[in-house]
């Protein structure tokens, strides 16, 4: 009888230890998956907070770029600048009439197209012609500032006559004399649109209420705190958002969603003045966070009751659990690298940008690379580019473009790449090529484009090109300058044709 008692008490401790050991080891089961389940979900929320980011910011760059470069061209066409230089408006509107019709119907969200003196009076404006001869200066600070600075600025700022993102350059007649600005303005319709296309978000577009004060026509927008509500989807009228804060999860009736409020954008002088709020649905992803809450509890309970029966298959389980989510947070970051991929690459050619171009020249000269393995670069452009462009478009120019990105690219090698500079001008990095052959492959890259029929409009296409050996004495800037200068012997001496500097052996 004894014995029993003694033995009863011993099986009683033993349980209660396994009791209080599995109930330390469930409490800290149901922790640690409720925080992983809930970083998931963080990560994921990121991940496309952080496009609907990148999207935004490739947005502007672009629109900067191609823009920049259409005013660059304009404001080298001697009777443009000469219509300006005289203020002879109707001649500048008949210059350029067909231009803009065109340009707005390939940009629907292209408003403004405004010539203005060097003391901020309208000359001309394409979009409203029957108003000219004002000054801006109170009014237009972006145009008083370039007028002043004789530098291109770019940002959003509302006009009398419209609310726009505003590409603004200083004109410079041939013996470059300062005459003038011309601008360019897209509507707030032109990033929502592009947020939206690829995002699949609802956007709402809302403009510092005291900017719209210089607006010559009425307006009667919602006011939000100390902004006015310009364009929103239906959606947001049926959400409760805290403005307050720049990212929240809601819920409600119709499904989770996830509200994204400081997106920006700025004005010339990087005040914050027009606002995007980003709606997008997260109910699927919601969903499977609490399916996988409501997963980790059931199994948690599951390992509890039946710990000593289960204790292989609960392991096990864990452990595939564990994996899952180590491969949420894999795609995760491959789709973080997928977006900024898209980053580096220039839009219309899928050449790399310069922003890459950049980055893996400064990587190249700081890293020692160059004294044991030979890089050689090509630099090229098209010869006459600009009369591609003027006979027959800069939509047939943007084809060229393309095609010859592909022609090019047909000849590379395993790590060869080409970057895009800027308007028709590349650069191909040569990896593990001497001086010698560089040339060479140069040579076959002109041949090429010299024989090909793959150019729209049966187009005789040429190159002029440059090739030097990169030197880690030097720096990326006079490796560049020592290109401009053989390009430029190469121009002068005829174009189609490759210039490089003389060969040691």
């Amino acid at each position: 009888m004894s014995h029993k008692s003694i033995q009863i008490p011993s099986v009683s401790i033993i349980f209660s230890v396994i009791s209080v050991l599995v109930s330390i080891a469930f409490a800290i089961n149901m922790l640690f998956m409720y925080h992983q389940n809930k970083n998931l979900l963080a990560s994921e929320l990121d991940a496309l907070h952080q496009k609907v980011e990148d999207s935004f910011q490739y947005s502007i760059e672009d629109l900067n770029e191609r823009f920049g470069l259409l005013i660059a061209h304009y404001t080298q066409m001697p009777e443009i600048t000469k219509a300006i230089e005289q203020k002879n408006r109707d001649k500048l509107q008949r210059l350029v009439e067909a231009d803009y019709q065109t340009l707005k119907q390939q940009e629907p969200n292209l408003y403004v197209m405004h010539f203005f003196d060097t003391k901020n009076v309208t000359i001309l404006r394409m979009h409203k012609p029957e108003s000219y001869n004002d000054d801006l200066t109170d009014i237009r600070p972006i145009v008083d500032e370039v007028n002043r600075t004789k530098t291109q600025m770019s940002g959003f700022e509302p006009g009398k006559n419209g609310i726009t993102y505003r590409i603004t350059t200083p004109v410079f007649n041939p013996q470059h004399h300062h005459i003038g600005v011309l601008e360019f303005g897209v509507r707030p319709a032109y990033f929502s649109e592009r947020l939206k296309q690829r995002n699949d978000v609802a956007v709402r577009t809302l403009v510092k209420t005291t900017s719209l004060k210089s607006l010559t026509y009425q307006t009667h927008f919602k006011q939000i705190n100390d902004y006015s509500v310009v364009m929103s989807d239906p959606i947001f009228n049926q959400l409760s958002i805290d403005h307050q804060h720049s990212k929240q999860v809601i819920e409600n009736d119709d499904g989770v969603y996830l509200v994204l409020s400081n997106i920006f954008l700025n004005s010339y002088d990087d005040r914050p003045i027009l606002q995007f709020q980003i709606i997008k649905n997260i109910s699927g992803s919601y969903a499977e966070y609490k399916r996988n809450n409501q997963m980790y509890i059931t199994l948690s309970l599951a390992t509890y009751a039946f710990f000593l029966l289960f204790l292989y298959v609960v392991f096990q389980r864990f452990q595939n659990n564990l994996h899952q989510a180590i491969e949420l947070l894999r795609n995760s970051e491959r789709h973080r690298r997928k977006v900024t991929d898209m980053s580096l690459k220039d839009e219309l050619t899928q050449a790399f940008n310069r922003r890459y171009f950049n980055q893996v020249m400064n990587e190249l000269y700081s890293g020692g690379e160059l004294t044991n393995t030979p890089y050689s670069m090509v630099f090229f452009d098209i010869d006459h580019f600009k009369q591609v462009n003027d006979t027959h478009g800069h939509l047939i120019g943007d084809e060229v473009l393309i095609e010859l990105t592909k022609e090019i690219k047909s000849h590379f090698r395993d790590g060869d790449q080409l970057f895009r500079w800027g308007g028709e001008e590349f650069f191909a990095l040569l990896a593990d090529t001497p001086l010698s052959q560089a040339i060479s492959i140069a040579e076959r890259f002109r041949v090429s484009v010299q024989n090909s029929h793959r150019w729209p409009e049966n187009i005789h296409l040429t190159i002029s090109l440059s090739v030097v050996q990169l030197q880690q004495s030097e720096s990326p800037e006079s490796m560049q300058h020592r290109l401009d200068e053989l390009l430029y012997e190469a121009k002068a001496s005829g174009r189609n044709q490759v210039k490089h500097e003389s060969l040691k052996y």
